[in-house]
């Protein structure tokens, strides 16, 4: 629960691909009959539609979609970080790791 705020900045103002539902601070979990809830339905409705309403946030998730498989591909770049390592850890370890 720790890192929802982080998350909301990356979805909302990172990668621009959500939407903000309201809740400023942060609550442990059974804190809700002491606080009260900060979140209403009615907020999580409406940030719900306007996602899916959402034109520019589908395309925009469609377009990082795009580019998380391109990483992902054998000359991308995740794909091309993650072989050196693999390849360090059989060094050390001695054994061959099964090919993906």
């Amino acid at each position: 629960m720790a890192e929802q705020f982080m998350n909301e900045k990356l979805v909302v103002s990172v990668l621009g691909i959500g939407e903000r539902v309201g809740s400023e601070i942060a609550m442990k979990r059974g804190d809700e009959d002491k606080y009260g809830v900060m979140v209403k339905r009615e907020q999580i409705v409406e940030a719900i539609d306007k996602v899916m309403d959402g034109e520019i946030m589908r395309k925009r998730a469609m377009e990082l979609g795009v580019l998380a498989n391109n990483a992902f591909g054998n000359s991308g770049s995740s794909y091309l970080n993650v072989k050196p390592l693999i390849q360090h850890i059989e060094h050390i370890s001695g054994k061959k790791l099964a090919e993906a």
